[in-house]
């Protein structure tokens, strides 16, 4: 299973706080000048946010943004699972 993979299967997902159409946010910052269409390990860490709640991430830091929407790890894994059970029965 691939990274790419998985951010591809995210997009069009819904906000994870308010349900609009959502886009791929990395927990883990990338960083600048880092290849984001490179398998790197980020991709995992990504959840899926709303444009609104995607800038509100950066503008405001992880630990306030936490503190009013609750930490997104827990969502995370739980995305990460539901891509993994979604890509067995893909594939056999």
């Amino acid at each position: 299973m691939s990274g790419l993979n998985y951010i591809s299967w995210l997009r069009g997902m819904p906000c994870i706080v308010c349900h609009r159409p959502g886009e791929p946010h990395h927990l883990k910052a990338v960083g600048l000048g880092r290849n984001r269409k490179k398998d790197i390990a980020e991709h995992w860490t990504a959840v899926p946010l709303c444009r609104q709640h995607h800038d509100e991430y950066h503008t405001w830091g992880r630990q306030t943004w936490t503190e009013v929407y609750g930490d997104p790890y827990p969502t995370n894994k739980r995305l990460r699972l539901k891509y993994g059970q979604s890509t067995k029965k893909n594939h056999g």
